[in-house]
C-alpha cells in the first residue's frame, strides 16, 4: 500500500517483507539443520517512513499528506480502545508504536537467525519493486477505464 498518510515517528528504521520471500525462506528452513528450533527474520529491506514517503513521492510524482503524531498521543490513543471491537484499530495503533516508535523490528536478538546470513542467495523484495508494482498495476487499472 502506498504511503498516504505519515503519522508517527519518521526517523526508526523498520523492516517490510514480501509474503513470497516469507515463504521462501520457510521454504529452505524446513529442511536446514541451521534453523532448526531457530527463529528467522528478514531485516534486508529497512526504511524509514520519512524515506518510505519520499520514495513514493519520487516514484509516484504524488503528494503525501505528512500528520505528526507524538509517541504518547499514540499511547493515549492505545489506551482509549476498550471495546472488544476496537480490537483491530488498537492492534493495528500497536504495531505502529512497536515498528515506528519503540524500532523493535530491527532490534538485536543473537538467538535470531537473519535469513540474509542463512540464504544469501535469495533476493528479496525491495520497497521500491512493491511501489514499482502498485504503480504499474494503476496504470494499466487507468488506462483500461480510461479505453472502455
Amino acid at each position: 500500500m502506498p504511503p498516504l498518510e505519515n503519522s508517527v515517528g519518521g526517523n526508526t528504521a523498520g523492516a517490510f517483507v514480501n509474503e513470497a520471500d516469507i515463504a521462501a525462506v520457510t521454504l529452505r528452513a524446513l529442511d536446514d539443520p541451521q534453523a532448526e528450533n531457530r527463529r528467522i527474520r528478514i531485516t534486508q529491506n529497512t526504511m524509514t517512513q520519512k524515506e518510505i514517503v519520499d520514495l513514493w513521492k519520487r516514484m509516484s510524482g504524488e503528494q503525501v499528506r505528512v500528520v505528526p503524531v507524538a509517541a504518547e498521543e499514540l499511547d493515549a490513543m492505545i489506551d482509549s480502545f476498550n471495546d472488544a471491537k476496537d480490537e483491530p484499530v488498537k492492534n493495528a495503533l500497536q504495531l505502529m508504536r512497536v515498528m515506528w516508535v519503540r524500532g523493535e523490528a530491527l532490534r538485536f536478538h543473537p538467538e535470531v537467525a537473519e535469513a540474509q546470513d542463512l540464504y544469501p542467495d535469495l533476493r528479496f523484495r525491495s520497497v521500491e519493486d512493491h511501489f514499482r508494482s502498485l504503480l504499474d498495476t494503476s496504470a494499466r487499472q487507468w488506462k483500461g477505464q480510461t479505453n472502455a
